[in-house]
């Protein structure tokens, strides 16, 4: 019973993981062609 504890912790910490990789990354990926301006300063300070 431990061990599908563990395996459900494990696939709650992979599925956390990649949302919160995904929503960090968002702005860098989402305003490809046509960023606001707002986004495209924050963009440049970052990379």
């Amino acid at each position: 019973m431990i061990e599908v504890g563990l395996i459900i912790a494990r696939f709650l910490h992979y599925l956390a993981t990649t949302a919160l990789a995904g929503l960090s990354l968002f702005p860098l990926y989402a305003y490809a062609g046509a960023e606001p301006d707002v986004l495209g300063c924050w963009r440049q300070r970052w990379l």
